[in-house]
């Protein structure tokens, strides 16, 4: 049976637990039309409004949704039940993530690849996701990682908080320049990525005035994560995760995860928080922020945690001494104070010279439209002076610069 033509299940609205079977072709060709108004109203919002995530959230509590990966019976939490599997497997691609490309060269570049069946715009129309068609639809989960470890190595990040599970859910959307292949070849894998054994970290620890190693400042980050209270779960698991991002430990992730998931404060947002998490955990390993963990505390309501960055080195338990992350480039990191001399030298520099339009940054990182990168960082950076959250896009420009520099030393160095 050609993949268009397989059923899954669709829903009036996301809190729909039962919905209706469907197929591939009606959701994406035909169901959309009844969420027109609701899709133009979303994509028109201002996201400068104060309101904008309120707003947007109360337009996609109105959209059809469907699960790409299976036809359920049940969606319901603590009550899932599948009738069949679709041997499709969505690949998700957020706005924060794909922001320095062009979302339409990197559409065709991800519906290349022959197993992808679908792309097309998400719902926010600023983002866009892919349909895949794989072998073995039983091992969804292990395919997703393995796609989403292999995108990453070619500086592409897929959200891994979706295509795992079955009942992922895809809200409906509308792209005039879907692109859609009638018969994909299946993905198959023959040999996945060995799993680690997982490290085991214990949230609910007493924490101690010493802290030794780094267990200790993980426990800590995980007690924080478990014990945040509504109104300041966000900033919460966002330091906690940017954080220990910088241990560059995924099973560190693994256990932020789980702390959310089995904390009830979380109850019913866990995929947004787990969101949040992978985000700012895969921010911190990139670019990470060492805290001394001394001054890493749960905040008090009459004290502000402190944040200062000092350099540490930790322990494992095991003797061995965590690997530091090193940079491509070394760049003296300017004090707050400083930020705007550094911004307006930088803005002078690139506006001197004539900008090349795709640059291959580094073995992760490739620039497919130089003039929108500089374009979109420096506008991050203005909207956010001082904030040491946004170092890393000062950080991009200024290897940005040296690799531009050392590409033109190099040309003039040149004999023919």
């Amino acid at each position: 049976m050609m993949w268009l033509e397989q059923q899954v299940s669709l829903y009036s609205t996301h809190s729909d637990n039962t919905g209706r079977p469907a197929t591939f072709r009606e959701i994406l060709l035909t169901e959309f039309k009844k969420d027109m108004p609701t899709l133009t109203s979303l994509r028109q919002l201002d996201k400068t409004d104060p309101d904008y995530r309120a707003k947007k959230t109360t337009l996609k509590n109105k959209l059809q949704c469907y699960t790409p990966a299976a036809l359920l019976a049940s969606k319901a939490k603590g009550d899932l039940k599948e009738i069949q599997r679709s041997c499709i497997m969505q690949l998700d691609f957020d706005y924060n993530d794909i922001y320095e490309y062009d979302v339409e060269e990197i559409k065709q570049a991800i519906f290349s690849l022959s197993f992808i069946g679908f792309c097309g715009l998400s719902c926010g129309g600023d983002a866009f996701y892919a349909l895949a068609l794989i072998a073995e639809p039983e091992k969804l989960q292990q395919y997703a990682e393995h796609c989403f470890d292999v995108l990453l190595k070619y500086g592409v990040r897929a959200d891994t908080s979706k295509g795992k599970k079955v009942e992922n859910l895809r809200y409906l959307s509308y792209d005039e320049n879907m692109l859609i292949r009638e018969q994909p070849e299946p993905l198959r894998i023959k040999h996945f990525k060995p799993q680690e054994a997982p490290k085991k970290y214990n949230a609910g620890i007493t924490i101690q005035k010493q802290f030794k190693g780094t267990n200790s400042l993980v426990n800590k980050g995980l007690q924080m994560v478990q014990e945040a209270q509504v109104g300041n779960r966000f900033p919460t698991v966002q330091k906690v995760a940017y954080t220990l991002g910088g241990l560059n430990d995924k099973s560190i992730l693994g256990a932020i995860e789980q702390t959310i998931n089995n904390s009830s404060q979380y109850s019913g947002e866990e995929t947004k928080y787990v969101k949040c998490a992978n985000d700012c955990f895969n921010a911190g390993a990139t670019s990470p922020l060492r805290f001394d963990y001394r001054q890493f505390t749960i905040p008090e309501t009459a004290k502000k945690p402190a944040t200062e960055p000092l350099i540490i080195h930790s322990t494992l338990p095991e003797g061995k001494q965590v690997a530091p992350i090193a940079p491509a480039y070394h760049f003296e990191q300017p004090k707050p104070g400083e930020w705007d001399q550094e911004i307006k030298e930088l803005e002078n520099y690139f506006a001197s010279i004539t900008l090349p339009h795709h640059v291959v940054l580094n073995s992760c990182t490739t620039i497919t439209n130089v003039p929108n990168f500089i374009a979109s960082h420096f506008a991050s950076l203005n909207a956010n002076p001082g904030k040491r959250t946004f170092l890393p896009f000062l950080n991009r420009l200024q290897e940005l610069r040296h690799h531009i520099e050392k590409f033109n030393k190099k040309t003039t160095q040149c004999h023919f």
